[in-house]
């Protein structure tokens, strides 16, 4: 029987500059953290308001709240690979080794956060990314959402993917996609230039 693709998973950038750069860190919540930011392009103040119960590992689906302020927002469900599942099992294992009586609800915890339920879980600037590796949080998540649109010139699977507003997704596919798109005189001005789809213009009825 043929096996359908999954599609709500996203397409991994280089295998070899994930494993690299998750070799480079300390511990297993370091690269859990990691690998949510690059793979799945969450930012770091998302992270830090992810809650236990917002993991689900039989099911593989993670809910991330979109704004990441912790406020009762929009929630969408992320759907984790099997290495992203393998490294919070470890991080799980690792977070009871070392604070086997910790009561604080958040996910992702630090040695301060541990000890204090009501203490903020993590630093939502996570500094540490561009410390251990090179690359701050930001470049890596713009990577990973630029990899994809490589891929595709649908904004409306990178706005399902990855919890992207319409303006930000065309972005992104613009920018992969460049050759696709011509300037538009009619929608020209001083402050910005914006493009048409070349398919547009050739009457497919077809729109990005």
């Amino acid at each position: 029987m043929r096996r359908v693709p999954n599609h709500s998973l996203p397409r991994l950038i280089p295998a070899n500059r994930v494993a690299g750069l998750l070799d480079t860190l300390p511990t297993a919540r370091h690269k859990f953290v990691l690998a949510l930011i690059a793979v799945r392009a969450l930012r770091p103040k998302q992270i830090s308001t992810l809650l236990l119960a917002d993991l689900d590992r039989s099911t593989g689906r993670l809910q991330v709240r979109s704004s990441g302020d912790g406020r009762s927002d929009a929630v969408r469900v992320v759907h984790l690979d099997e290495h992203t599942l393998l490294l919070a099992k470890n991080m799980l294992a690792e977070r009871h080794e070392r604070w086997p009586m910790s009561s604080n609800p958040h996910l992702v915890l630090s040695a301060v956060s541990a000890m204090h339920p009501d203490a903020s879980p993590v630093d939502y600037t996570m500094d540490w990314v561009a410390d251990l590796t090179g690359l701050n949080a930001t470049q890596l998540r713009r990577d990973r959402i630029l990899d994809e649109a490589v891929e595709t010139v649908d904004p409306v699977h990178l706005m399902r993917l990855f919890g992207l507003s319409p303006a930000t997704a065309m972005t992104y596919v613009r920018t992969a996609h460049p050759d696709r798109f011509i300037n538009d005189p009619r929608r020209h001005n001083v402050a910005s230039c914006w493009c048409t789809p070349l398919f547009a213009q050739a009457g497919t009825g077809r729109h990005i």
